[in-house]
């Protein structure tokens, strides 16, 4: 039982569960992927408010089409792009959405003078569903109008409805990275399912499906990127195979998450977030250490004024790769053509937290040397060249003025292997991690503060607010991981885009481009 709406009949109050059930069918039927798009026709409607409000709690993109007087009424029910209504609403949407929608639904009024005929323009092959260029025959049309008033549907809260989002993850193989970090994520996770798994070979597929409970797997790539149940695909395999198989991804318009670096180099990272846009999808770059639950408390911290004005920042860490010593399957490590290095890796997702802290840098300068000059692979007994720096030192200046001071190492220290210090005119924060292995985005991190009269920093506790939904015993590299995807389903249900995507990951790759040229030239780099 519920309250009718003021100022309407029995018939017509009778309508809004109807429409609302309608919209969910609708919705069924088309059979969408979060990430998708869907054009809405008459959403200041029943009908259209209940669609517009439940395909955004299916994590799809909506473009809704309004009046002038109820643009900021569709606005409100989550429509990411509101076109004018009327007889150029197909034009209309062309102009912003010119890749087409890949399912419209129809809620406009029947015998309504010239909606319904731009309705089904916005339907057609030639109209909203899409083009010439890129044909999409397969998509399903629903069409349903309201007999009735517009009744207020939007005054009705909708429990948020949302498909469960369906992983295949490229690179699965036990004991690998995805195997101990993607997969234990996912699996605590309510709006994920992991439904297909790909490694090189059918047989070790096979065994870690067996292994994760995974119904399909695949010796390759190409059979996991069509499985329709895969709505997100995950690349966690070398850098040097990123580009090929994320294209891939692309092409097929499914979402993807690419493991950081996205690619060999910024030319990659470029070409991929063209591919991105042009595609129309959700993209997701693994730099997973600004979701570190410790990460965020420390940023509002910040924000809030803890440490007063921040006057410098310092980290210290090991990226426990890249030692003395190492063997056959990691030697890649230590080729800098690769792309896997002590810069792209530990320090850049060490840099993604204090900057997601602190702020991005004004200017920035470098020195990247290498220490070893070989590293010996244990199961061959032999030396081969390390091509890469292995020490890597970074100092600059944040644009609110703050110092900065970034050194990571190769391999481990006996000492620390980890300690970020932020301070500031009022206090300061510390940020460790036991153990050896200093990679600020896998480590399970310890917050310390002091502030005002204290002499000495004591451990503040995280709220359980920066943990949930993932659980705050999930320890370790699946952690940060499950809380880059807990805010993409929030992301996909909301609208919203907290989670970066390749746009970000260029832009990273650019970072890395500076502090290289940094090095190489021996001058201060100044950031625009």
């Amino acid at each position: 039982m519920t309250r009718a709406p003021a100022d309407t009949s029995h018939a017509e109050a009778a309508t809004l569960p109807l429409n609302g059930l309608t919209a969910r069918l609708t919705l069924d039927l088309l059979d969408l992927s979060p990430g998708q798009t869907i054009a809405v026709t008459g959403a200041a409607g029943a009908f259209g408010g209940y669609m517009v409000q439940l395909a955004k709690a299916d994590g799809l993109r909506v473009v809704a089409d309004a009046s002038p007087a109820d643009e900021e009424l569709v606005r409100a029910l989550g429509a990411d792009i509101v076109v004018p209504r009327g007889d150029t609403v197909a034009a209309r949407a062309r102009e912003v959405v010119p890749e087409g929608v890949d399912g419209p639904a129809d809620g406009t009024l029947n015998g309504a003078p010239g909606r319904r005929q731009s309705a089904t323009a916005a339907a057609s092959e030639d109209g909203w569903a899409s083009s010439s260029e890129s044909p999409l025959p397969t998509v399903r049309r629903c069409s349903f109008h309201q007999t009735g008033p517009p009744a207020a549907a939007h005054l009705i809260p909708l429990e948020q409805h949302m498909k469960k989002i369906g992983v295949g993850i490229i690179g699965a193989s036990i004991g690998g990275w995805a195997s101990i970090s993607h997969v234990p994520a996912l699996k605590t996770l309510p709006d994920y399912e992991l439904r297909a798994i790909s490694t090189s070979r059918q047989e070790s597929a096979k065994i870690a499906a067996k292994e994760f409970d995974v119904p399909a797997a695949f010796d390759n790539h190409a059979d996991l990127i069509a499985d329709p149940g895969v709505d997100l695909v995950v690349v966690a395999v070398k850098v040097a195979h990123h580009h090929a198989l994320v294209s891939a991804a692309l092409e097929a318009g499914k979402m993807v998450y690419s493991e950081w670096p996205l690619g060999t180099g910024s030319d990659q990272a470029a070409d991929l977030s063209a591919r991105a846009k042009a595609a129309g999808v959700r993209t997701v770059i693994g730099l997973q250490s600004r979701f570190s639950p410790v990460v965020r408390h420390a940023h509002d911290l910040i924000a809030d004024g803890y440490v007063g004005e921040v006057l410098g920042t310092t980290l210290v860490g090991s990226g426990i790769a890249w030692g003395p010593e190492t063997d056959r399957a990691h030697a890649y490590f230590f080729d800098a053509a690769t792309g896997a290095t002590p810069l792209t890796a530990s320090a850049m997702h060490a840099l993604e937290a204090m900057n997601f802290a602190l702020g991005d840098f004004a200017d920035v300068s470098a020195k990247l040397v290498r220490g070893r000059k070989e590293v010996r692979l244990a199961d061959e007994g032999i030396t081969i060249p390390m091509t890469v720096a292995d020490q890597v030192s970074i100092i600059g200046t944040l644009s609110g003025g703050a110092a900065v001071s970034v050194f990571y190492r190769g391999g481990f220290s006996r000492g620390d292997n980890l300690r970020w210090e932020i301070n500031g005119t009022e206090g300061d924060l510390v940020l460790t991690a036991p153990g050896l292995n200093g990679n600020l985005q896998v480590a399970d991190l310890t917050l310390k503060g002091g502030r005002g009269g204290d002499t000495t920093v004591t451990e503040i506790t995280v709220p359980d607010r920066h943990f949930d939904p993932a659980p705050r015993t999930l320890t370790g590299p699946p952690q940060n991981i499950a809380q880059i995807y807990a805010f993409l389903a929030k992301d996909l249900r909301e609208g919203t885009h907290t989670v970066p995507g390749f746009d970000h990951a260029l832009a990273r790759h650019r970072l890395v481009d500076v502090i290289e040229r940094a090095s190489r030239t021996g001058s201060t780099q100044t950031l625009s």
